[in-house]
């Protein structure tokens, strides 16, 4: 099973960097997962836009369990307070067996990937139709002895220009990066649109201009359906596509939200993730 697992990182660091599977994020909570990520202009997660956290109608705080692919699994922890909010995310393998460079029947020895991100943001009303969201994070990550250590900048603006119609723009991954790995996170543009056709359907068109994968569309709606809320998103690439797909089950202060991603690639698995949020 341990060979399986290195197998398996060995997989996910040639198939990121080749169809740009990186640029779809580590899964991070269930909603942005649900929608591909697509939603600069309105959704509910920060982690699109950090000026989302303007449009939030209460406090929060939410855990999501997350699987990423080749069974890779983490976890997310996140707070919203007025104009604020903070989350820690974090992934790791553990026990990947260690090989030499010359045959013999043992490994000799153990090694672990882990990465984890900390991330504060502040939202600013500039007026009545027009947010500001600004993000740092603080990113650390590690395969075996080499480590990849940095602060990055996310920038998010939402113009309403009434209750139907919403514009994003986003600016993300701007700071310094250390890294021994040879890891880049690629700069990244992003123009989106919302719509909402009713007052229980919304219509999420994105355009992200990215170093590594260049254009990348978005899409996604959701429909309310008295305490549920159903998700569908798509992630278009030059090379490929991605579905996912989601609900969203509201109680009282609770909610708890589901998340799936699926790709091409069946010994790679499907992402997915689990989160439970309390509003207050």
């Amino acid at each position: 099973m341990k060979q399986v697992k290195f197998i398996f990182i060995i997989i996910l660091i040639n198939f990121s960097w080749s169809i740009g599977l990186k640029s779809l994020l580590l899964p991070v909570d269930a909603i942005s997962m649900a929608s591909s990520n697509a939603g600069i202009a309105q959704s509910e997660s920060v982690k699109i836009n950090p000026a989302i956290i303007l449009s939030q109608k209460s406090n929060s705080l939410s855990v999501s369990l997350n699987k990423w692919l080749g069974d890779i699994k983490g976890s997310s922890l996140s707070h919203y307070w007025r104009d604020k909010y903070v989350y820690i995310n974090s992934y790791q393998v553990d026990g990947i067996e260690l090989w030499g460079t010359s045959p013999q029947d043992e490994a000799i020895g153990d090694f672990s990937v882990r990465w984890l991100c900390i991330a504060y943001g502040q939202g600013f009303k500039i007026n009545d139709n027009l947010h500001l969201g600004l993000e740092s994070q603080g990113i650390y990550s590690r395969l075996y002895t080499q480590t990849t250590k940095g602060i990055l900048g996310n920038i998010g603006l939402i113009y309403k220009y009434n209750e139907k119609y919403k514009l994003g723009l986003t600016a993300k991954n701007f700071g310094y990066l250390d890294s021994e790995l040879n890891e880049d996170y690629p700069l990244e543009f992003g123009l989106g649109f919302g719509w909402n056709l009713s007052q229980k359907i919304c219509l999420k068109l994105d355009v992200v201009e990215n170093n590594s994968t260049d254009m990348v569309l978005r899409s996604s709606v959701d429909a309310i359906l008295n305490f549920f809320t159903f998700t569908a998103g798509m992630s278009h690439y030059d090379s490929n596509q991605y579905f996912s797909g989601g609900i969203k089950l509201d109680y009282r202060h609770w909610s708890i939200s589901y998340g799936i991603l699926s790709q091409e690639v069946p010994a790679l698995g499907t992402p997915y993730s689990i989160q439970l949020t309390l509003n207050y």
